[in-house]
């Protein structure tokens, strides 16, 4: 059950990668930062703001500060790469975002300092059948499958989802029906590093939240959905063999 729980944990961190692969061709280095202010912005709300019993707030609040900064950094970093003829494209990206991560990493150690925050616990350990699991695992495990749901249905149920998807397989083909592809790109890397966003709030009690608990690897492969999901799933067998061993 530890196993299952890690891989669909990774589903979410890793979705939240391939996701703006998928959209924008762009391989964003600084996701792991956004994972960390997710569990900064977690950390602050539920020890200042809305209390331990709220901690599902902090959620949705994590995803939509981080949507909108996302959204400001595309349109004013990361839009230029795509304005004429650009032969350098990863290059460009490349750059940019390593410098923001760099930036953010630093800016959370001089204010954060140097230390490591925890966050309390979501829920007290359960019993699935026979099974004991932590019960902030247990709630990674039910908000992953939650927000993956929700993402799911936005992409294949709704005009904007839809749009989306028509993007990731012809930008230019979408521009000729009329379809705004700046917009697109701004929605696809907010909604990207909102979800990175949204896993650090989730796991915050999970793991500790400090200036370096973004630093998560970037699993790069075919850019689509279903595919990391598979390969997180497949993190379950040795997890569960070094659980058990």
């Amino acid at each position: 059950m530890s196993g299952l729980v890690i891989g669909v944990i990774y589903a979410l961190m890793a979705v939240s990668i391939t996701f703006v692969h998928g959209m924008m061709k762009v391989v964003n280095w600084s996701m792991g930062e956004y994972y960390m202010m997710g569990g900064y912005i977690q950390y602050l709300l539920i020890t200042m703001l809305i209390g331990p019993s709220l901690w599902f707030l902090g959620i949705p609040i994590a995803f939509a500060i981080i949507f909108v900064l996302g959204v400001v950094i595309q349109r004013y970093m990361l839009h230029p790469m795509f304005v004429g003829e650009s032969e350098r494209m990863d290059e460009y990206a490349t750059i940019v975002t390593i410098t923001l991560m760099i930036l953010f990493r630093n800016l959370a150690i001089i204010l954060g300092g140097p230390y490591q925050y925890s966050v309390p616990d979501y829920f007290p350990p359960t019993d699935l059948g026979p099974l004991p699991i932590s019960g902030n695992r247990f709630m990674a495990l039910i908000g992953t499958a939650l927000i993956l749901g929700i993402l799911y249905y936005v992409m294949k149920k709704t005009w904007p989802g839809r749009a989306l998807l028509g993007m990731s397989q012809n930008r230019i083909g979408i521009q000729t029906a009329g379809i705004n592809v700046r917009r697109l790109d701004e929605v696809a890397f907010g909604i990207g590093v909102g979800l990175a966003a949204a896993a650090g709030a989730l796991l915050a009690p999970v793991f500790l939240v400090w200036a370096e608990s973004g630093s998560v690897p970037t699993m790069k492969g075919r850019s689509k959905t279903k595919w990391t999901c598979e390969a997180s799933a497949l993190c379950f067998f040795p997890a569960s063999f070094r659980a058990n061993g």
